[in-house]
C-alpha cells in the first residue's frame, strides 16, 4: 500500500509540475479526456474509462511538450 501512495505522490510532482510549466493553454483535449471517462465511469465501461485514462495522459504529455511558437 505503501509504494502505491508513494507512486500517487511522484506522479502529482510530475504531472502538475509538467502542466504548470507548460507554455500552452490549450485544455480541451485533456477536458475531453475527463468528460470521456465520465461518460464511461456512468455506464460501467471499464475499458472505456481505462481509455480515457490513457487519453488524459496523453493531453498532459501533449501540454507538457508544447513548443512556446505554439501558444
Amino acid at each position: 500500500m505503501h509504494d502505491v501512495i508513494d507512486l500517487y505522490q511522484v506522479r502529482k510532482v510530475i504531472e502538475c509540475g509538467a502542466v504548470a510549466a507548460s507554455t500552452s493553454t490549450d485544455y480541451d483535449r485533456a477536458a475531453q479526456a475527463v468528460a470521456e471517462g465520465e461518460q464511461a465511469e456512468s455506464r460501467s465501461d471499464w475499458q472505456g474509462l481505462g481509455t480515457a485514462n490513457i487519453h488524459f495522459h496523453q493531453a498532459l504529455v501533449a501540454l507538457a511538450t508544447a513548443p512556446a511558437w505554439q501558444t
